[in-house]
C-alpha cells in the first residue's frame, strides 16, 4: 500500500511540477463523503466550516482522509486543491465513497461562469462520475426544456451513500439533470467535478481509494476534464482503487478484484444484466427457435404457417360447388 502511494506521488509532481505555476486555479468548494456520511467546506453536509462547531479546520477531518498530499482549500483560504487525496475504508461489507471538487480556474481574468467539462476514456466497474453545474444557476441559461437551467451534481453527491447496500448517486453524464429532465447546451457555466467508488470488503480487508488532480492529461485511463475554453487552462482529475488483499469469492468473472461482471446463462462474462441472453420457446438459452401462427415452435422460418398458406382456392371452390347443389 506505502509503495502504491509513493509511486502515485512521485507520478504526480513529475507531470505537474512545471505547469501549477502558470494557472490560477482555486478549490473553491469540496465534499468527501464515506457511506452516507459528508464533510464539505461549504455544504451543508453532516461536517462542514459553516455548521458551528461541526469543522473548525482540516485537522477536524477522519484520519482515513489523508489530505497530507492534496491542497485541500481551508476555511476563508481556498488553496488550489491539486494533488493526491488518499481515503482509506476498512469494515465488511459494502461501501460507497464519493469526491465533488468545484473548481475556479483563472477566475480574475474571465469570471467563473465560462467552465465546461469533458470525459475521457472508459470507466472501470465500481466507478460513477458526474460533470455538472454547481446548482446555483447563476447565468440563469435555459436547458434543454426551456426552463432555467440547474444541475443537480452537489445534490446526488449528498444523496450517494444513504442507501442500503450504500450506492453511488452520480449519474454519469455531463451537465444533465435528471430531475427537471434537461441538459444544457452549450454546457458552459460554472462547472465542478465528482467521482465515485461503490466496492466490497471482506473481514479484514483495506481498501485505499486515490483521487489525484492536477493541470497535465493523463497519457491513459478514465479521467474528467473541468476546462475554461477561453483561457486553455484544465484540471484533469483521475482515480483508482487498490485493496491490500484478494478475498476468496471477491474476483468477477473477468479477474478483477471486487468486480461486479457476471456470467449469464450464455456463458458471456460482462457487467452488464440488459444484454443478458434469454430462454426461446424451445427453452434454449439463447437459442433462435420462435412460436409461428400455427403454435409450431422452432428455428426454422422457411416452415412457418401463415394465412398466405391457407388453400383458398380450394375453399372458393367447396362454396361455388355447394351453391350450384343447391339449384
Amino acid at each position: 500500500m506505502k509503495f502504491f502511494l509513493s509511486l502515485i506521488l512521485t507520478i504526480y509532481f513529475l507531470m505537474n511540477i512545471s505547469s501549477m505555476a502558470h494557472a490560477e486555479i482555486d478549490l473553491w468548494d469540496w465534499g468527501i463523503n464515506i457511506d452516507g456520511t459528508t464533510y464539505c467546506l461549504e455544504g451543508p453536509c453532516d461536517y462542514d466550516f459553516f455548521a458551528a462547531g461541526s469543522l473548525n479546520s482540516l485537522a477536524d477531518l477522519p484520519s482515513s482522509i489523508d489530505y497530507s498530499n492534496f491542497d485541500l482549500s481551508d476555511y476563508g483560504s481556498p488553496n488550489t486543491g491539486l494533488g493526491v487525496l488518499a481515503i482509506s475504508i476498512t469494515g465488511t461489507g459494502e461501501h460507497s465513497v464519493s469526491v465533488y471538487l468545484n473548481y475556479d480556474i483563472d477566475s480574475s481574468i474571465n469570471g467563473y461562469v465560462n467552465e465546461t467539462g469533458s470525459r475521457m476514456g472508459l470507466p472501470v466497474p465500481g466507478l460513477s462520475w458526474e460533470i455538472d453545474e454547481i446548482g446555483w444557476g447563476l447565468l440563469e441559461s435555459p436547458g434543454t426544456a426551456g426552463i432555467p437551467y440547474l444541475g443537480n451534481i452537489f445534490d446526488n453527491f449528498i444523496d450517494s451513500g444513504l442507501q442500503t447496500p450504500p450506492r453511488s448517486q452520480l449519474d454519469n453524464r455531463i451537465f444533465y439533470n435528471d430531475f427537471s429532465g434537461q441538459g444544457l447546451e452549450p454546457p458552459i457555466e460554472d462547472a465542478a467535478l465528482a467521482k465515485s467508488w461503490d466496492f466490497d470488503l471482506c473481514e479484514g480487508e483495506t481498501a485505499i481509494i486515490t483521487f489525484t488532480a492536477g493541470t497535465v492529461e493523463p497519457a491513459s485511463g478514465f479521467y474528467l476534464v473541468q476546462q475554461d475554453p477561453d483561457s486553455g487552462t484544465n484540471v484533469y482529475l483521475t482515480s483508482n482503487i487498490v485493496f491490500d488483499s484478494t478475498c476468496s469469492g471477491t474476483v468477477d468473472c473477468l479477474g478483477i478484484p471486487h468486480g461486479t461482471a457476471v456470467e449469464d446463462n450464455c456463458g458471456v462474462c460482462d457487467d452488464d444484466s440488459t444484454n443478458d441472453c434469454t430462454q426461446d420457446c424451445a427453452d434454449v438459452w439463447g437459442g433462435d427457435a420462435v412460436v409461428d401462427d400455427c403454435g409450431v415452435c422452432d428455428a426454422d422460418p422457411a416452415n412457418d404457417c401463415s394465412q398466405k398458406s391457407f388453400p383458398w382456392t380450394m375453399y372458393l371452390n367447396i362454396i361455388v360447388n355447394s351453391a350450384e347443389t343447391r339449384r
